[in-house]
């Protein structure tokens, strides 16, 4: 039985190639050139920007990831509502336990805002762009 074929085609209407049966894929913007990492972000019981790490505002992802030694968690969160209360329903943002790992598909490290529950956390932060 023969396969059916299929022609696919770009946003211009060229047809997209193959070869060794392999359909060729490249992202938009030539993909990542520079991976920039930083690491522990100590992190009180007050919330803090992101950017007084550094004042990224060209990244494609930015990658957080919260320290294995921490005794702690951190909650994620944008605007400066985020929110570590110990009780859960007052807890704002997305909680990062230790060891782990949070990808954002943000371009500025401004609109990301980091609070611990207890003491000093620390977080590891790197960004592609």
């Amino acid at each position: 039985m023969a396969h059916p074929k299929f022609k696919i085609s770009d946003d211009s209407g060229n047809t997209v190639s193959v070869t060794n049966n392999r359909l060729a894929v490249d992202s938009e913007g030539g993909g990542y050139t520079t991976w920039v990492t930083y690491g522990n972000l100590a992190v009180g019981t007050s919330a803090v920007q992101l950017s007084t790490v550094a004042d990224i505002t060209d990244a494609k992802e930015i990658l957080l990831q919260a320290s294995d030694e921490n005794g702690g968690f951190i909650m994620v969160g944008s605007a400066n509502t985020v929110n570590a209360e110990s009780t859960v329903a007052d807890r704002i943002g997305l909680r990062l336990d230790s060891g782990e790992t949070l990808v954002l598909a943000l371009s500025s490290f401004s609109s990301i805002w980091l609070e611990g529950n207890s003491g000093t956390q620390y977080v590891n932060v790197a960004y592609f762009k």
